[in-house]
Formats: structure tokens, sequence, C-alpha cells
């Protein structure tokens, strides 16, 4: 029979102590980086490249100067933009869902988010699935992850 244990005690200072060594060794082997990344670390990178994706050869607006877009209304930052803000909004959502969050990697779910919302609103990619995962997400999204990606963010 286990007996509770006493606070202060002998074993107690030993058990703590021994934890505190532990973590520590734990915090060395990991170089003290403790920076998870997180959907919305990729979300604005990969909402420019699919924003291209689905538009034609369209007006250069860099070549603008600020008094003209200023005028004109052009969003500087694309995560100002209505897609943009919903992206962020279902990247949230999906990091408080237990299975996407610790099934998935950051980028998948930022790219499942972007995917997502661009169907929501009609905006589909040129390109087929595959090719637009690959080209979006620099070949660093497996397909099969995507796909069952895509099925649990139905699912939510």
């Amino acid at each position: 029979m286990n007996l509770p244990l006493q606070v202060p005690s002998a074993l107690y200072d030993t058990l703590r102590q021994t934890l505190v060594q532990a973590e520590l060794i734990l915090l060395r082997i990991l170089g003290f980086e403790l920076r998870l990344p997180l959907p919305l670390d990729y979300l604005p990178r990969y909402l420019e490249r699919a924003m291209k994706s689905v538009s034609e050869e369209g007006e250069d607006y860099d070549s603008w100067s600020n008094d003209e877009k200023e005028e004109y209304g052009v969003v500087r930052a694309v995560m100002d933009t209505g897609v943009g803000k919903a992206c962020r909004a279902k990247a949230v959502e999906a990091c408080k869902d237990y299975r996407l969050a610790t099934l998935f990697p950051a980028r998948a779910i930022a790219l499942g988010c972007v995917y997502v919302v661009m169907n929501i609103r009609g905006l589909q990619p040129l390109d087929d699935r595959k090719q637009w995962v690959d080209d979006i997400g620099s070949r660093k999204v497996d397909i099969e992850d995507f796909e069952e990606l895509l099925e649990v963010m139905r699912a939510v």
C-alpha cells in the first residue's frame, strides 16, 4: 500500500530535486529552443502564394505610388483582407482542436486553412490539388497528410 507523499519531507525534496535536474537536462538537449511553429506563422506566405495561383495576370500594384494605393484602397498586407482574416480565424479554431493540433504539422494546418477558406469563398485554384499543395507549400507538405487534414477539418 502506497502512503501519500508528505510535504515537507526528505523524500519530497529528493524527488523534487531529481525532477528539476531532469528538466534541466532536457532543456539543454533541446538547446532551450521551446518555440513551436504555429499555423499562423505560415499563413501570410501561403495565402499570398495561393491568391496568385487563383488569379490570372492582374494589375501590378507594387509599381503604384503610396498615394495611388491609398486613394484606391489597395490592401498592403494579404492578411488584412477578408480572406486573410477568415484564414486566421480558421487557424485559431484548428489550434483549439486536439486532433488537428497534435496530429498534423503547423505547415499542413496553415495550408488546409487557406484551402478550405478559399473553397468556401469560391476561389478555386487553377492547378489540381496535388500540384497546388506542392506549389503553395513549397513541397514541404505531404499530400496524404493534407488530404487527411481536410477530412478532419470538415468534421470539426
